[in-house]
């Protein structure tokens, strides 16, 4: 039976957003076998390029050793960003997802879940979590973020990215214009979900949604700001959150 899609108040969403009837991109809901085609492996390896960066660095200057990846789809950018450090990761995602991930090489750690109705407990909490671009194309999202917290100990880092609505479809967008997404957040919006779900944010960038060079997207993105133009290229909103309900030691280590 399909999720059912979360109101819009509980969302922080206008009352007037129209979000799509159903999480399109859930396996039992697709052809799992065409879905993961070379021509989107290759692309996905664009997507969210700055999101992995930023979680790679995160890793090595914070010296974290544990990471957690939900929704961490065919991994071609763990496998490019953090595999190489020498940690331990784990991706969860569903069947296809994990399929792909195994076609690619990953070597880590890949456990099966719904993240719909997630049921997975872990026997250790996770220094940082990422969930990239996953949050728009679940019905509701409280299930997944409650994984999150599960895995969780008191100093993780939650990493959370998703698409900026205004910059990406227009100032006046009221409606899921793709498919795939549920629902997308303006920034202001999604600052208040996160804040309304028990989630502290560390640091917020605003990148591009591919692999494109932010410091030449700038200049758009002034104008986006000074209404010279309805859209900005850095469309891709990403948040660094501490979980201020979570408990336990601040390492994924401790005893």
């Amino acid at each position: 039976m399909p999720a059912t899609i979360a109101s819009n108040q509980s969302l922080c969403l206008p009352p007037e957003y129209r979000q799509q009837a159903a999480n399109f991109t859930h396996d039992t809901l697709r052809d799992n076998g065409a879905y993961w085609a070379p021509w989107r492996l290759a692309e996905n390896a664009k997507w969210q390029h700055h999101v992995y960066r930023w979680a790679a660095e995160l890793v090595k200057t914070r010296g974290l050793r544990r990471v957690l990846d939900v929704g961490c789809g065919p991994c071609v950018k763990l496998i490019k960003h953090l595999a190489p450090l020498g940690i331990d990761i784990v991706g969860v995602d569903q069947p296809s997802a994990l399929d792909a991930a195994r076609a690619q090489g990953a070597k880590f750690t890949l456990l099966e879940v719904d993240l719909e109705r997630p049921s997975l407990v872990f026997d250790r909490p996770f220094d940082l979590i990422i969930c990239a671009d996953v949050i728009e194309h679940l019905a509701d999202p409280v299930p997944t973020l409650e994984l999150i917290r599960r895995a969780s100990h008191a100093g993780t880092l939650v990493l959370i990215s998703t698409p900026e609505r205004a910059r990406e479809r227009g100032r006046d967008c009221m409606a899921s214009n793709k498919p795939e997404h549920v629902r997308e957040w303006t920034r202001e919006e999604f600052a208040r979900y996160l804040g309304s779900r028990g989630l502290t944010t560390a640091a917020h960038r605003l990148l591009p949604k591919d692999d494109a060079e932010r410091a030449s997207l700038l200049g758009a993105e002034r104008d986006f700001r000074l209404r010279r133009r309805d859209r900005s290229p850095l469309c891709c909103q990403a948040w660094l959150c501490t979980d201020r309900h979570a408990s336990g030691s601040s390492r994924s280590d401790a005893a």
